[in-house]
């Protein structure tokens, strides 16, 4: 399992995207039945049953995290600043030689 949040402007918090936690506005903007907009929400949180490939009517994609719009996903070096807290010195060494996936 995926954890993937959206952002309820409301309360200001993350929330699971998942079916039972968005709103029935939201529910019928992914599909005109219930069962289409799980199965949207299936494909979106990256299941790959309903794709083409798999006797699906959705596109087969090579990466499961999508398009984010007007973005290109980039990968952060190493982090920087001068913090002294030993947790946080473990952490840079652990991933000082981290690489892109």
């Amino acid at each position: 399992n995926r954890y993937i949040a959206t952002w309820n402007p409301t309360s200001g918090a993350g929330v699971p995207f998942e079916w039972a936690n968005l709103s029935t506005t939201q529910q019928a903007q992914l599909g005109s039945t219930t069962a289409a907009g799980q199965n949207v929400l299936a494909y979106l949180r990256g299941n790959t049953s309903l794709e083409q490939r798999n006797g699906g009517t959705y596109r087969n994609r090579s990466y499961l995290l999508g398009d984010i719009t007007d973005s290109n996903p980039i990968f952060v070096g190493a982090p920087s600043g001068p913090y002294s807290d030993a947790s946080y010195l473990a952490f840079v060494n652990a991933q000082a030689t981290r690489a892109p996936a």
